[in-house]
């Protein structure tokens, strides 16, 4: 069940005047997967300095704790980027076939907003390396 804020499209922009964008991923298990996510409002790129961002994978809304998934700010052609990384350990360590998950990025004073989210699907593969 995909979850689309009211006025947000799926893939929605990104910003921090702007609800949660909802993302899906599709993730075969035992692959690591990357991505870079330039964060942006109406003022052009967010300035990432000092905030701290963190995901989580979970089974479900009320499970006590969920998965964390390894994330950092880093340049990228000059401009400031969260990194979403999923490592190979960490997709073969999937045992269940959906999960949900969202990205927050938080500040030195502790406050956080929430920039993404959505669902990840976990494919099996023949090949077990």
């Amino acid at each position: 069940m995909d979850i689309v804020f009211p006025g947000q499209p799926v893939e929605g922009t990104i910003g921090e005047s702007n609800l949660p964008s909802n993302y899906d991923i599709v993730l075969y298990r035992g692959d690591y997967l990357e991505y870079f996510l330039e964060l942006q409002d109406d003022a052009g790129t967010l300035n990432l300095t000092g905030y701290v961002p963190s995901m989580e994978l979970k089974t479900a809304y009320d499970e006590p704790t969920g998965i964390e998934v390894p994330t950092s700010v880093v340049q990228v052609d000059g401009v400031n980027n969260i990194r979403i990384y999923f490592p190979s350990t960490l997709s073969r360590s999937l045992t269940g076939d959906f999960y949900i998950y969202d990205l927050q990025l938080s500040n030195a004073t502790g406050d956080s907003r929430t920039f993404l989210t959505g669902d990840i699907k976990i494919l099996s593969q023949v090949t077990d390396r």
